[in-house]
């Protein structure tokens, strides 16, 4: 009969810590979310997503329109994909702490009023109060907010935004979709980083939201 010592305990303990350590480390790039598929030749092709969701649309065409980043906050490290392998996620796993960038932009020469009533971030009030704006001729203006919750998964996430513009009022909706890491790299390359609390970023941002890739709402 073997007998199993504590030294040797230690040893297999280490040894399964590793292996599950190892298959963590599989977890994306720098704990980005990664999904595998197969193309047609069957072979496994994997899209690492980044942590930046972005969407775009004019409002009232030619005049006024909104760009919206969303930045998922998670670090999903090496531990977390032991905690998965291990089967030891939780509810809060689930979700993600996030902070959501609103821009608002005038494209016409005319200054315009615009107040944000209310804003929901997959059907979550974000907004903690009313945001108004007197926008000049070709003026940007932004809204940062902080310590928000998103899915941990998700590709998509839908914005309502409860906007009154000028004298109209109305509810509209906007579908932000997840870059992968190589998008994300060729949006920021023009600022060098992705850090959305610089002064260069918000500056330009009226640049990103021009009116070819922008969507009509007509």
């Amino acid at each position: 009969m073997s007998v199993v010592t504590f030294p040797h305990r230690c040893l297999v303990a280490a040894l399964l810590l590793i292996s599950v350590w190892c298959s963590g480390c599989g977890q994306g790039v720098q704990g980005r979310m990664a999904s595998t598929k197969y193309d047609e030749t069957g072979q496994p092709v994997t899209v690492v997503y980044s942590d930046i969701y972005e969407a775009r649309k004019l409002l009232v065409p030619n005049r006024f329109g909104v760009a919206l980043l969303v930045r998922d906050k998670k670090i999903v490290n090496a531990w977390y994909g032991i905690k998965q392998t291990l089967g030891w996620l939780g509810p809060d796993d689930s979700e993600s702490p996030a902070e959501c960038l609103i821009a608002v932009f005038n494209r016409s020469d005319k200054p315009i009023k615009v107040t944000l009533r209310e804003a929901q971030l997959n059907n979550r009030d974000i907004l903690r109060s009313p945001e108004r704006w007197n926008l000049s001729g070709m003026e940007t203006m932004r809204l940062l907010l902080r310590d928000l919750k998103i899915p941990s998964y998700g590709t998509e996430i839908a914005c309502q935004l409860h906007l009154k513009i000028e004298e109209i009022d109305a509810v509209h909706t906007v579908t932000l979709r997840r870059f992968t890491e190589d998008e994300a790299d060729e949006y920021f390359k023009k600022w060098e980083h992705r850090d959305t609390n610089s002064d260069e970023f918000f500056a330009e941002v009226a640049e990103a939201t021009d009116s070819e890739r922008a969507e009509s709402s007509h």
